[in-house]
């Protein structure tokens, strides 16, 4: 069995007791705790998803100026290789 640590007095404000009252009846539990340890895992989740959104969101950013600077490039050399054609051409 794991260790835990006791965590009574804590405030709890009625929106808090409202969302907590709905995770029991969404779980079918009675136990304030098991509702406070449910709340806690998808707390835990949703910051991993949020986290793991930002982080796709920066390499999205870094792919798309990555696609820019290869744009300018090819941009670039298209207008060496007109240039160069135009100057072989008798």
């Amino acid at each position: 069995m794991s260790s835990h640590i006791r965590m009574d007095g804590i405030k709890v404000f009625e929106d808090d007791a409202n969302l907590l009252h709905l995770v029991m009846q969404e779980n079918r539990i009675k136990n304030k705790s098991e509702a406070w340890r449910i709340a806690l895992q998808e707390y835990r989740k949703n910051r991993d998803i949020t986290q793991s959104f930002f982080e796709l969101k920066e390499e999205f950013t870094a792919t798309r100026n990555e696609i820019s600077e290869l744009k300018s490039t090819i941009e670039d050399l298209y207008f060496m290789i007109q240039t160069l054609s135009r100057g072989q051409q008798p």
